[in-house]
């Protein structure tokens, strides 16, 4: 009955199956009279129920069922359900737009429907995983908003695969710029919705796909989770950039006498480059950081690194040119009487 076979087919069937096995008797007949009467009123009982009612009247229904019923893992499960949501949400907007005219396509079902063939009697060979992954495919609206809130609390535990996504966008927090946070979020929404195969930069898994397969409640709290931490990341470059454009203008030119006149002191007296280094990042903080520069100590650190690099740079240059001349006296000899004389050498053409 399940299968759509009509009450009175069974019953014929049912009838011509008996009157094989009882002998032409009128006790015989009255025992098969009795036993058709019984399973009359079992099938009868059995419309009554709403799943068994769906899957005798109701082709679209029957068809998912059975699709969830030849499931053997938990990833068949949750790729059979995601593909149903799919197939159903399609079918019921081609009705609202017009496009599906053929009455011979059966409607698409309804959220009480949908709630039904999700929550109905797991077959035998289902597994507690595979239950707990079609359960998590029911429910209507308010249902799934309840479930999100549930899982953004962390109530519930998103399944393997939500917490997959939501490693990976989480990862995209520990950039080295906040700007580079934000590039790397928005590229994990766009990868929600786009393949993998025709992203610019790739992911170390398609993300659509496994975003695809996930329950309404999931799928829900990633994007929110998505969407949150990209507002976070825009409000916090906002107000950093607005922190900027308030400071004080820096006079460069005080700057740069104070710059001169210690690091030329401390170049004239051959001083550590470490110690050069060291300088220039005390008065850097101490003159950037009076006027509220956030970013004072990567830049300082950039900044003083480089003049430690020239001023031993000019030290070595130095050390080598004083080596040389040290290096450069002319050449000499001895003459008879023991005496050192100096070779003049000309110069080469």
């Amino acid at each position: 009955m399940e299968n759509g076979i009509p009450p009175s087919t069974i019953l014929k069937l049912f009838k011509a199956k008996s009157d094989k096995a009882i002998e032409n008797v009128v006790k015989g007949k009255e025992l098969n009279y009795e036993d058709l009467r019984f399973a009359s009123a079992y099938l009868e009982h059995q419309l009554k129920q709403p799943e068994t009612r769906l899957r005798h009247f109701n082709e679209r229904y029957r068809d998912y069922a059975q699709i969830l019923d030849r499931c053997q893992t938990r990833e068949e499960v949750i790729q059979a359900s995601s593909k149903i949501g799919i197939d159903n949400a399609s079918a019921g907007l081609n009705q609202r737009n017009g496009q599906d005219r053929d009455p011979r396509n059966s409607p698409a079902l309804t959220t009480n429907e949908m709630q039904t063939l999700f929550t109905e009697q797991s077959p035998r060979h289902f597994t507690s995983e595979m239950t707990v992954a079609k359960l998590s495919y029911a429910g209507d609206g308010a249902a799934t908003k309840a479930r999100t809130e549930a899982l953004k609390r962390g109530e519930i535990a998103p399944s393997p695969e939500a917490q997959q996504l939501v490693n990976s966008l989480e990862s995209r927090m520990g950039r080295t710029y906040l700007d580079e946070s934000l590039s790397a979020t928005k590229h994990f929404l766009q990868s929600l919705k786009t393949p993998d195969a025709k992203l610019r930069y790739k992911n170390s898994f398609d993300h659509s796909e496994l975003y695809r397969k996930l329950p309404p409640a999931e799928r829900d709290f990633v994007y929110q989770r998505a969407t949150e931490q990209k507002h976070h990341l825009e409000a916090t470059v906002r107000n950093l950039s607005e922190q900027r454009g308030a400071r004080a203008e820096i006079v460069v030119e005080k700057l740069q006498d104070v710059m001169k006149a210690e690091l030329l002191a401390l170049s004239l007296s051959n001083a550590d480059p470490r110690l050069v280094k060291d300088r220039a990042s005390v008065i850097l903080n101490e003159y950037l950081g009076e006027r509220g520069n956030i970013s004072v100590g990567v830049e300082t650190r950039q900044l003083s690194q480089e003049l430690s690099e020239i001023v031993q740079g000019r030290n070595t240059r130095k050390l080598q040119h004083e080596r040389t001349y040290a290096g450069a006296k002319p050449p000499h000899d001895f003459d008879q009487n023991g005496s050192r004389r100096e070779i003049l050498l000309e110069p080469t053409r």
